[in-house]
């Protein structure tokens, strides 16, 4: 998921909501069937306050946008912006299995893998030699080889083919396929034989509020109607255009009606909501390339008595000798 896009994953749920609404406006009849009623509601309003409410809103267009200076904003509209955001330090109940929580409270995923960019492990470069019929190559004295091992592929870059190293016979030599005629080696490279890395992630999750700001000029019934439909688009589809987004576990509340101040020559009414949920947010930790092999540069040699019991015959440490690995009692 990465970084959780709080604020626009809130404006498109109000966005959609309302979209859906229009495109099935006999849902306005649910979210004010209470005016139609038996009781006092139905004496007062009846139906003639649902076709008021259907007709404004489908008719007027509501934006939903950042919140920014109010006298800068064009009503009716619905503004939003982040509240408070908070780490949570207790997660127990969220913490998926498979996840380790560290001590400041974040948490490990197990490690995946990723595509990586193509790696070049040594070149370019052009053969100094090439046997086809022991399929040897020379390499340049220039080349490092440090990093190549039997697995990893020289790449004619002419023609894209990759021709798999089968042993790397010393620095300067390599061994592939035998019976290669027809490449072009001018200019190869040695790529990995991997083409994904090992990637580590970690996560938190957080307390996030936003605040949902409802304005209309001119009429406060409008408010009223506005206030209803977005209680409805916020019970409604919280399922799908909240938490299927990853905000979970959202709860709201709402203040007053307001006469809003802050448009000096409109008589402008706001009601705001405060919307509360939890998000996650998790992020690439390292990505590190897989091993390809390894080299053995020394033996460490324990001499019989370093080790309490331990016998280990002179002959072994003689043989590494003979081999020129290097032996040493240091550590023992």
């Amino acid at each position: 998921m990465s970084i959780f896009q709080g604020d626009l994953i809130v404006r498109r749920a109000l966005v959609d909501g309302m979209e859906d609404i229009r495109s099935n406006p006999w849902l306005l009849d649910d979210v004010f069937a209470q005016c139609a009623q038996e009781g006092s509601l139905k004496d007062e309003f009846g139906y003639k306050e649902i076709k008021r409410a259907r007709d404004w809103f489908t008719k007027t267009d509501i934006p939903v946008v950042m919140d920014n200076r109010a006298d800068d904003l064009r009503t009716p509209c619905i503004t939003v912006h982040l509240g408070q955001s908070q780490e949570k330090l207790n997660r127990a109940s969220l913490a998926d299995e498979g996840m380790d929580e560290d001590l400041d409270g974040t948490q490990t995923i197990e490690p995946g893998e990723v595509t990586g960019s193509p790696v070049i492990v040594a070149g370019p470069f052009t053969p100094a030699t090439y046997d086809p019929v022991t399929g040897v190559v020379g390499l340049p004295d220039t080349v490092d080889t440090a990093s190549v091992y039997a697995g990893q592929f020289v790449v004619d870059r002419h023609d894209g083919r990759a021709y798999e190293i089968a042993e790397v016979v010393d620095p300067t030599h390599l061994r592939i396929a035998a019976g290669v005629t027809t490449a072009d080696f001018d200019g190869a490279v040695v790529t990995p034989q991997f083409s994904v890395q090992k990637l580590r992630r970690q996560l938190t999750y957080f307390d996030e509020v936003y605040q949902l700001g409802l304005h209309v000029h001119g009429d406060p019934a409008q408010l009223l109607w506005l206030y209803s439909i977005a209680v409805f688009i916020l019970l409604r589809y919280k399922q799908a255009l909240l938490e299927g987004k990853g905000f979970e576990l959202s709860t709201f509340s709402a203040t007053d009606m307001i006469r809003n101040e802050a448009f000096e020559s409109e008589k402008v009414f706001s009601r705001y909501i405060s919307l509360s949920g939890v998000v996650q947010h998790d992020w690439v930790e390292y990505v590190s390339p897989r091993v390809e092999g390894t080299v053995i540069t020394g033996i460490v040699y324990c001499s019989a008595g370093s080790i309490p019991g331990a016998k280990t015959p002179d002959p072994l440490k003689q043989n590494a000798k003979d081999q020129g690995w290097g032996t040493t009692d240091e550590g023992c």
